[in-house]
């Protein structure tokens, strides 16, 4: 979805993200998203507040619990059988 440019440290859209991104209009016209897809959204999500954590950003600790619940609900998937 998006990657760290190791020049400046700015972010950019990959071309998996552009792809991502155009997923509204193929959802309206009813193709699927692959979990794939989902999983590596949130993976580029996790990074982006991974890189907020080293800046020490007041909105994570604002959302913390919210994080915490995510992260419970999504341990919880890992261990379904």
């Amino acid at each position: 979805m998006a990657k760290k440019r190791d020049s400046d440290g700015k972010y950019e859209i990959t071309p998996q993200g552009r792809e991502e991104i155009e997923w509204p209009a193929r959802m309206q016209h009813g193709g699927p998203r692959s979990v794939e897809g989902m999983i590596a959204e949130l993976d580029s999500y996790v990074r982006y507040l991974e890189d907020l954590a080293q800046t020490k950003d007041a909105r994570l600790v604002e959302n913390a619990g919210k994080i915490k619940e995510l992260g419970e609900r999504l341990s919880k998937l890992g261990v379904a059988s």
